[in-house]
């Protein structure tokens, strides 16, 4: 059975990263989703579970920051987010327009996440 996952970025009040929580049908127990104090905030939306790994057998989830090695052949270090687009999941490269749904999942390598390594994804 697939494990119907999500997780949460939890934020200091200072809007500086603090952890995720994790939450949904886990190991066939449901957790439910956090309810913070008032001096946190939830302001992202969650992040669903792939079902995949990379090939590290890091789970992937939406938000994280990959290398993909189909598409880095002809540009070196193209970083790409995990995203849900029309039903799917796709990959949208980082400070470029470009979308890509030609993804072999266990060849990424996960580098980050947008919450956890902000700086991966340039200059703001």
């Amino acid at each position: 059975m697939r494990e119907i996952r999500f997780r949460r970025p939890i934020f200091y009040a200072d809007g500086s990263f603090d952890r995720f929580h994790y939450w949904g049908l886990i190991n066939g127990k449901t957790i439910l989703p956090i309810s913070l104090d008032d001096k946190r905030e939830i302001t992202e939306k969650d992040q669903q579970f792939t079902g995949l790994k990379d090939k590290n057998g890091k789970e992937i989830y939406e938000s994280d920051i990959v290398l993909n090695p189909v598409r880095d052949d002809e540009i070196k270090n193209r970083w790409w987010i995990v995203s849900w687009y029309m039903g799917g999941f796709i990959l949208i490269e980082v400070n470029s327009p470009c979308m890509d749904n030609k993804i072999f999942w266990d060849q990424l390598t996960i580098i980050g996440n947008t919450h956890e390594n902000p700086k991966l994804l340039g200059p703001t």
